[in-house]
């Protein structure tokens, strides 16, 4: 326990802040950044017509399963996961039409996702507030916007680690960023997953 008058004593350890302390502030605000994330990414979405690289990424995850496999297997490996995160959101989709509005859609939640990650890495990394200002510079950044709006693989890459999927890349970073800290092997366990 600390003294009355609010010093520490030399040598004293500061008690550590749950998890579930965090201010109501702090959550309504990063609520807030993922809301308006998605009234920017969903603001003129359709405005603009599919391009030569989405119409691809669109063909790829419309073709049948065999073709799909191969050419993952041999052209497309490195953006797997969005070809088959596309695929399904088509099948899902059937029902809900296939326009424009609706397959951007996909990029513009996976841009929203990324920000409780980035928050969560930069209050790793720094503390609560420094979340709350990297999760708001990187819902209002230009690249962040723009590639939400488009239906192609390289969307999902994280603006500063220009890694694939975004939010797997930030807890990824942040896993690895715990696991140098920690004595633990989970945190290395987790890091390895993502």
């Amino acid at each position: 326990m600390h003294p009355p008058d609010g010093t520490v004593k030399p040598g004293a350890s500061v008690p550590s802040v749950p998890e579930a302390s965090i201010p109501r502030a702090h959550r309504l605000t990063l609520l807030f950044l993922v809301a308006a994330g998605l009234a920017v990414g969903f603001l003129h979405l359709a405005s603009k017509p599919f391009w030569f690289d989405e119409c691809f990424s669109v063909e790829v995850a419309r073709i049948g399963w065999k073709n799909f496999l191969r050419l993952l297997w041999w052209r497309e490996a490195n953006m797997s996961l969005y070809y088959v995160l596309l695929r399904i959101w088509l099948s899902v989709g059937v029902h809900l039409g296939q326009s424009p509005f609706f397959i951007r859609s996909l990029s513009v939640l996976i841009s929203a996702a990324t920000l409780p990650v980035t928050y969560w890495l930069a209050r790793q990394l720094y503390d609560r507030r420094v979340g709350l200002i990297a999760a708001g510079l990187f819902t209002f950044n230009s690249y962040n916007v723009r590639y939400a709006q488009e239906a192609v693989s390289y969307t999902h890459l994280d603006v500063y680690k220009r890694q694939p999927f975004a939010p797997s890349a930030s807890a990824s970073s942040a896993c690895a960023i715990m696991a140098t800290w920690s004595a633990s092997r989970l945190p290395v366990t987790s890091w390895t997953a993502l």
